[in-house]
Formats: C-alpha cells, structure tokens, sequence
C-alpha cells in the first residue's frame, strides 16, 4: 500500500462516518444530536454541512499530524506509518499531499 493509498482509504472512511451520521434512520449519537436540533428549528442541510466538515478537518488534521506537518495536542513530530509488509507509508509529506487533494480540495 502506498501512502495515497491510505489517504484514499481514510476518505472513503471519512464518506461512509458522514452517510450513516446523515442518515434519518441512523441510531448513532451523531444522528440523534441531528435529530434534536432540527426539532429546535435546525437546518438538515446545514447540519449535514456542518458534520461533513468536522470529519475533514479531524481526518486531514490526524493525517497531517502523523505525518509531521500538524501538532497532536501541542507537540509535532514525525510519525512512520508501515503497512504489514514493512513498507513506509508517509516518506516526505506524502500523507500530507493526498490529504490536502482528497480533504481540502475535493467537494
């Protein structure tokens, strides 16, 4: 697995969180929150809009960090990341890189 690949991994992770906080048949805690601010007059829309970016930002800030270009709770450093087979997956910024495309950029 190359770097991208887990960052790809990690977005379809962060995309299956939001489908099931979203969804109005969901019982996850996230969904039942939903639930009690649209019955105070909350958006759907907007509160879907508001989960989705939570989830980014927490995944592209935890990719960032293992990486070194983010701080985990004040302290910043570099963390290596090796699949089963002992292969790195985060030389040089690489989980940094695909985040920033798959987190940042995408819509």
């Amino acid at each position: 697995m190359t770097g991208e690949q887990f960052v790809q991994h990690c977005r379809a992770e962060a995309d299956a969180m939001q489908q099931i906080y979203t969804d109005p048949d969901s019982e996850t805690a996230v969904s039942e929150i939903m639930r009690k601010c649209e019955q105070a007059g909350a958006s759907r829309t907007d509160l879907a809009a508001l989960v989705r970016a939570v989830i980014e930002e927490s995944w592209y800030t935890m990719l960032c960090a293992l990486d070194g270009t983010a701080s985990l709770d004040g302290e910043q450093q570099t963390y290596q990341l090796h699949d089963e087979d002992g292969k790195l997956l985060n030389p040089c910024g690489e989980l940094e890189d695909a985040a920033y495309r798959l987190f940042m950029e995408e819509e």
